[in-house]
């Protein structure tokens, strides 16, 4: 190809893409005037007295979506007192101290060569409801998924709710393991117990909370 062939397909390439640009821009312009429409469309909706007298409706689909989804009312109100709890955790830490969904997605994907499941062992003795929850959940929502929770508990009758609480989420996560303890000789003990459940090689321990 000599200089003049050259420089005419040059500016043949230019021309397309010249012409490209022009398609491209005009696309742009239409999306540009759809999202206008489509936000005005939408706000005379939200603005109108019938979307306003539908809003009893709207909130009944919202908790029949809801009660499908969760299967019960207890579900549902777990459900929202975790996004309670949640929302306190970003409001006391600051949201720098969770991943954002990309973050967390990365993390959770991550890949190692040497698979390691970590044993995280809590005695527990008359544990409130609410630390109970809030260590439980810590764990639930790491992005490393190999661990394994193991939960000893010398709890008394009348904080049976320790138990019911815990073999709750060990139905629903098979990675947590509660065992009831016959009897209750003191933390040392409870500690001791908590190390014949795991089957990991790596041992965390939470201290006890009571």
């Amino acid at each position: 190809m000599d200089e003049k062939e050259e420089l005419l397909y040059l500016r043949q390439q230019v021309k397309k893409l010249k012409q490209e640009n022009r398609e491209l821009a005009s696309k742009l312009a239409l999306t540009e005037t759809s999202k206008k429409e489509t936000e005005e469309n939408l706000y005379r909706i939200k603005h109108s007295f019938a979307w306003k007298l539908s809003k009893p409706l709207r909130l009944a689909r919202v908790g029949i979506a809801k009660l499908e989804c969760y299967r019960t009312p207890k579900n549902i109100m777990e459900r929202a007192d975790y996004k309670k709890r949640l929302k306190r955790a970003y409001s006391i830490l600051g949201t720098d101290s969770f991943p954002s969904d990309e973050e967390r997605k990365r993390q959770e994907n991550t890949t190692y060569e040497k698979k390691i499941t970590f044993s995280v062992l809590v005695p527990l003795y008359n544990t409130p409801e609410k630390f109970l929850r809030d260590m439980i959940d810590s764990v639930k929502y790491q992005t490393y998924p190999d661990w394994e929770l193991c939960l000893a508990d010398g709890s008394d009758a009348e904080h049976s709710y320790v138990g019911e609480i815990c073999k709750k989420y060990a139905e629903e996560d098979a990675r947590i393991r509660y065992q009831k303890l016959a009897k209750n000789e003191g933390r040392l003990y409870r500690f001791i117990r908590s190390r014949r459940y795991p089957s990991s090689l790596c041992i965390l321990r939470i201290p006890e909370s009571h």
